[in-house]
């Protein structure tokens, strides 16, 4: 089996350090999300990654992703990865 994790440029996100990623939950339809705390007005740049449940690194996607937090501090992840171009294999 394999989890999916969440890294990026904030410390909320483990300041792209690998074993600081933030591990997602698989919700009731298979999709995978997270609720993260973060200042208004913040700016991350973030990316997707999987582990196995030893936590090693099996799969990082080569898309990175921002997003601007505007009004609330609150950051709710609904996000799908569908394009081959966003394999990456290590």
């Amino acid at each position: 089996g394999v989890e999916m994790y969440m890294t990026g440029s904030s410390k909320h996100l483990g300041n792209w350090e690998e074993k600081k990623a933030k591990r997602m939950k698989r919700n009731g339809d298979g999709n995978w999300e997270i609720e993260i705390y973060f200042p208004v007005s913040l700016e991350i740049v973030y990316q997707y990654m999987l582990k196995d449940l030893d936590g090693r690194l099996v799969w990082r996607s080569a898309i990175v992703r921002k997003q601007k937090i505007l009004e609330t501090d609150t950051f709710r992840i609904h996000d799908y990865i569908t394009c081959e171009e966003d394999i990456q294999t290590d």
